[in-house]
């Protein structure tokens, strides 16, 4: 199935993802009961909903009549399918709310603000972190070292530093090492096989031009990699 989307209705609100909150697409039958198809809930808006199922096949402007389920609380409420995205195991269905009781538009923002308090603690908390432990950094030109992420069979990339310190990193790659962060990875300071291996963690990755830039915590290192970065320190603040 190919990428399908309308333009008439767009989600723009913040998004919220709630496992307390479950859902379930009603088809209303004439003899015998409801069908019910249960659907995996990938966020919820004020405005509408993203959700994920292999057997639902709705179609792009379809109207769906939609139960939402939290503890024993029930919300029934309508929706329009604006986008359809195709995914490995299941497609995603991008719907706006046609209909939504008050009841469940008050618990859907909530569950917003909640995420929001806990996304702007969580960013701090990540930056103060690593200001911690990057300390005063050092700009390096034609320095490069091995690289390579710690559970690959893959060889060392070879990678250039940008920046580095007593706790941490800043370095470029030509290839991608990971498609999310954080992830550990195993650093050699020379080519040479029997080089001395460190470890660290890369929390933060964006696409550069035509490299990839990583920044990273140390983990594991040599004390004389220490004083290296010491000495390293005190020629570059004469």
């Amino acid at each position: 199935m190919s990428d399908f989307q309308s333009d008439a209705h767009q989600r723009r609100e913040p998004r919220a993802v709630s496992p307390a909150l479950k859902l379930a697409v009603v088809s209303n039958r004439l003899i015998g009961a409801n069908h019910y198809e249960f659907c995996e809930l990938i966020d919820v808006s004020q405005s509408g909903a993203c959700i994920a199922s292999r057997w639902l096949d709705a179609k792009l402007g379809q109207k769906l009549n939609l139960e939402f389920y939290r503890g024993l609380d029930k919300f029934a409420s309508r929706g329009i399918v604006t986008r359809i995205s195709a995914h490995p195991n299941a497609d995603h269905y991008g719907i706006v709310f046609i209909y939504a009781p008050h009841e469940l538009d008050g618990l859907i923002e909530s569950f917003v603000r909640e995420q929001i308090l806990n996304d702007a603690q969580r960013s701090i908390t990540t930056e103060n972190h690593l200001k911690r432990k990057m300390g005063k950094r050092v700009a390096l030109q034609n320095a490069q070292i091995c690289v390579k992420k710690s559970d690959s069979s893959l060889p060392f990339l070879l990678c250039q530093v940008d920046n580095i310190s007593k706790g941490g990193m800043g370095f470029y790659c030509s290839d991608k090492l990971s498609t999310t962060a954080p992830f550990p990875v195993s650093i050699q300071i020379s080519a040479h096989p029997d080089a001395a291996v460190i470890t660290g963690v890369v929390h933060h990755m964006s696409k550069k031009f035509d490299a990839y830039y990583y920044g990273l915590e140390f983990e594991l290192v040599s004390m004389e990699f220490v004083r290296l970065l010491e000495q390293l320190e005190d020629i570059t603040h004469l």
